[in-house]
């Protein structure tokens, strides 16, 4: 089965969690128990077919996936002295970053397509820190759409700004890991392409984390790679300012790109 494809989802409110650790020893331990639920609620509701194994093999490549990573002491701090493995090429870990991404983005579709909204949620949130502990160890990433969809997913779980902060830190190092092709961004035909939610997503959390200087830092980015999108950004964010009471401090950061991208210019 292969999932229906969502669009990277723009940030929104959800209910609140935390950040998952990227951290290969948690991703592995975690999704032992999600996988299991989705392969037995998928056999407890399918008759045998050449389809019944689906989520099984997608559960078995992801822990081969894993296993494979840890194996590597450049990659990962849990590898033993006693490994010897070589690291792998550079073009080799950016196949399997995308190979990993695509795999939870599709064993996630399974989930929901069983109704487990739980374990859905889990693996989305495990798809994101999969793919934030490669773009840590130098992965290029070609496949975004899932992973810009994960983190907008934990994102919008979190209300602390300190948290935000550390996604905000997150949505840097995924952008700047972005395969360059992609991040050309060249085909603009596309509002829902993930490039570009990446980027205003990028901005919404710099303001949500009440960091004036963050706030700065993307807001140069956004008009910069997206200025078609800056003017519809910026007098959006000056409504969130009155509708949500942000501090003076963040306001006046919105405020001074409105009057520079929202303000009709007039000629003396």
């Amino acid at each position: 089965m292969e999932g229906r494809r969502q669009r990277p989802a723009l940030l929104e409110s959800l209910p609140m969690t935390s950040i998952p650790p990227a951290d290969l020893g948690f991703i592995q331990e975690a999704l032992h128990g999600v996988a299991r639920d989705v392969v037995e609620a998928f056999e407890d509701r399918n008759k045998p077919s050449a389809h019944t194994t689906a989520p099984a093999l997608l559960v078995e490549s992801l822990e081969r996936l894993l296993a494979l990573l840890a194996r590597y002491p450049s990659l990962s701090a849990s590898a033993t002295p006693a490994d010897d493995a070589p690291p792998p090429e550079t073009r080799d870990i950016n196949s399997l970053a995308d190979y990993g991404i695509q795999l939870f983005s599709d064993l996630a579709a399974w989930a929901r397509s069983l109704s487990l909204l739980g374990a859905y949620d889990e693996l989305r949130r495990l798809g994101f820190a999969f793919g934030l502990w490669l773009v840590q160890r130098g992965a290029e990433i070609s496949t975004l759409e899932p992973l810009v969809d994960h983190l907008a997913f934990v994102t919008n779980s979190l209300r602390a700004p300190a948290e935000l902060e550390q996604m905000y830190v997150a949505a840097s190092q995924i952008m700047e890991a972005v395969n360059p092709l992609l991040a050309q961004d060249l085909d603009h035909s596309r509002p829902e392409r993930p490039w570009r939610i990446l980027v205003l997503n990028r901005a919404i959390i710099a303001t949500r984390s009440h960091q004036p200087v963050l706030m700065e830092q993307a807001f140069q980015s956004l008009v910069e790679l997206l200025p078609e999108d800056a003017p519809g950004f910026f007098r959006e964010g000056m409504e969130q300012m009155d509708a949500l009471h942000y501090p003076e401090a963040i306001r006046a950061v919105m405020e001074k790109y409105f009057q520079i991208w929202c303000t009709p210019k007039t000629l003396h």
